[in-house]
């Protein structure tokens, strides 16, 4: 597992850096869910986050954690499940709809976002997969035979 996450994290460095479109809004920083390594990373301070709130480290529109932040906070707007890397809440975060736009240039976003927004909600209802709010979350599976990936890194090793 650590070894695709690293993946994850080589691939999500190499695209902020080739698209700066993040607006540092916080939009994301909403209860980053912790992994076992992050709470080992982040000692004490893993008991300040909660499950309803916002991030207790973004303050004044800046994380105060920056170096250490989990790895949930590292790799968004991408989410790493089971299934495979999906990029999420395009509709709310500028960098997620830049990522998008161009792996998926040849049609209309709402279109397309609409379209496999609910073929994903359908695919996780069948499996049974428990989200918190399915019917808010916007997830498109990336995958390279079906999308642009024009200068970005090859993801087919992730997914």
């Amino acid at each position: 597992m650590r070894a695709l996450v690293d993946k994850v994290l080589r691939l999500c460095e190499e695209i902020t850096e080739k698209i700066d479109a993040c607006e540092r809004c916080g939009k994301c920083c909403k209860s980053p869910p912790l992994l076992p390594e992050d709470m080992k990373r982040l000692g004490k301070y893993a008991e300040m986050f909660n499950e309803n709130g916002a991030c207790p480290f973004f303050v004044e529109g800046k994380c105060e954690i920056y170096e250490i932040r989990p790895i949930v906070c590292r790799i968004y707007p991408f989410m790493l499940l089971p299934q495979g890397l999906f990029l999420i809440n395009i509709q709310e975060c500028k960098l997620g709809r830049e990522i998008y736009r161009i792996l998926f240039p040849d049609e209309r976003e709402e279109r397309n976002i609409v379209k496999v927004a609910i073929t994903k909600l359908e695919e996780m209802e069948k499996r049974m997969i428990n989200l918190r709010n399915p019917d808010t979350l916007l997830m498109a599976k990336i995958e390279e035979k079906n999308c642009n990936t024009g200068d970005l890194p090859k993801i087919t090793e992730i997914s």
